[in-house]
């Protein structure tokens, strides 16, 4: 995510896509050591889950939350989702964050623990 142009660059370690997010939804990122004196920001997981479902047309739907088969969704805490829809300022975000929160619900205490 950038909040500059959107771009793709070609390295001999892969293609990295570029897209573009308001500044306002920039956020959500720590940082974190790669090799020896450099840094890259990460996202959190509730930015990462946040931002998949805001490029995927259709990606706050119930049914598409639920073909991801998310794992660990207890390690993230529903008050950081909230706060990241705020942030966004999107219905689309919102709507996710309910359906994330009812899916969430709706897993088994013991397949949550797996």
């Amino acid at each position: 995510m950038t909040t500059g142009r959107p771009a793709t660059l070609d390295t001999p370690l892969g293609r990295y896509r570029y897209r573009h997010v308001r500044r306002a939804a920039f956020v959500g990122y720590g940082r974190v050591n790669v090799f020896l004196d450099q840094e890259a920001l990460l996202a959190e997981p509730a930015k990462a889950l946040l931002d998949l479902i805001y490029l995927t047309p259709g990606g706050e739907r119930a049914d598409y939350l639920e073909s991801l088969r998310l794992e660990g969704l207890e390690a993230i805490r529903a008050q950081d989702l909230r706060d990241q829809a705020r942030t966004w300022g999107k219905d689309k975000i919102a709507r996710a964050v309910e359906a994330i929160l009812r899916l969430r619900e709706s897993v088994p205490e013991t397949a949550a623990r797996r």
